[in-house]
């Protein structure tokens, strides 16, 4: 079985509810809130600022998620419990002086959300993001919010859309740079002859996404 077909298998038999997620019949596209640190938060490492993050599954495998005061600022992907390890020192990284502590349920109730099929009459409350980055990667960022579920864009058309028709390689680059795994959704980003193009978790898993999106969207 190849990778792409093992993913998509263990998308359609698990479901979301294997990671204690609601199904309903109808999406919502998340509404997020985009803030920008600032610089002195940005030289600052996150001194005198708490991180909570935790651990826990996806739909798309393991992922550690972690919260701010100001918002969501970390959600990656990994491939086994192997490697919590690893992506602890990335989000340490990140923030170098900022106190850290695990929070698995945090971690899942966040995820709930960011998952969550809802009703179409429910309401739902924007999701905070927090998030580092030059003033380009801002824009490219904000630029994919306005994305579709279920729909895709090229590298191209986003650099149109942010007012730099040129400076496709140079959106690429900010989309790889992307610290929000599916709650920015780079996954919704592709090449323009349709191919798949590079994924900062793994071309298959951006695979499996966009299936499982496509799927969906086409239910509604």
């Amino acid at each position: 079985m190849s990778d792409y077909n093992r993913i998509a298998s263990m998308i359609e038999e698990r479901s979301i509810l294997d990671a204690g997620l609601s199904t309903s019949s109808r999406l919502h596209d998340l509404v997020v809130d985009l803030e920008e640190a600032s610089p002195s938060e940005i030289k600052s490492g996150g001194e005198e600022r708490g991180i909570n993050g935790g651990f826990t599954k996806t739909p798309f495998g393991q992922a550690l998620v972690a919260m701010s005061p100001r918002g969501i600022c970390w959600i990656s992907f990994f491939e086994d419990e192997s490697g919590e390890a690893s992506e602890w020192s990335k989000l340490q990284s990140d923030w170098p002086k900022a106190s850290m502590v695990r929070d698995d349920s945090l971690a899942l109730d966040l995820i709930r959300r960011i998952f969550c099929v809802q009703q179409p009459t429910s309401v739902v409350e924007p999701l905070k993001a927090f998030v580092k980055g030059s003033a380009f990667q801002l824009k490219v960022w904000r630029a994919l919010l306005t994305i579709p579920f279920g729909e895709l864009r090229s590298y191209g058309d986003v650099a149109c859309q942010i007012g730099a028709p040129s400076s496709a390689r140079a959106v690429g680059n900010a989309v790889g740079k992307n610290p929000l795994a599916f709650l920015i959704p780079c996954h919704r980003v592709i090449t323009a002859d349709g191919k798949i193009g590079n994924y900062r978790w793994g071309s298959v898993r951006k695979q499996a996404i966009i299936a499982w999106e496509h799927s969906l969207h086409g239910k509604q």
